[in-house]
């Protein structure tokens, strides 16, 4: 689908979440991206009327993310939910990880509370 609505949708989403939940650093970034994930694919699941696609992106997200963790290492600093760059710049953990993580890590926190009552 070229249509570009995924990314749109992403965005939106951030317009909401950026605004309502702002990490305190660079080490919680995963907030931003992980709260914008989650609700992109939410709001992807309600626009295609299945949750198909977006537990497919999920999936190869996910792959993703795991051949991120591989290449740098699983003891790696960036490939933890909450990395301390330390004297490093931020940009330098900008991966899929914390998108990923921080997404998976509240659909987790969803299925503890029933799915559906987390909106």
């Amino acid at each position: 689908d070229k249509s570009s609505v995924d990314v749109a949708v992403h965005e939106i989403c951030h317009s909401w979440f950026g605004n309502l939940v702002t990490s305190g650093n660079w080490t919680h970034f995963w907030l931003n991206e992980g709260f914008t994930v989650f609700a992109e694919r939410h709001t992807d699941t309600l626009i295609d009327g299945s949750d198909k696609p977006s537990k497919i992106a999920a999936k190869l997200e996910n792959q993703t993310m795991y051949k991120t963790m591989m290449e740098l290492g699983f003891d790696n600093n960036y490939t933890s939910l909450n990395p301390q760059p330390g004297k490093h710049h931020p940009d330098e953990s900008m991966t899929v990880i914390p998108y990923e993580k921080g997404y998976q890590f509240l659909t987790y926190l969803e299925r503890l509370v029933t799915p559906g009552k987390m909106q």
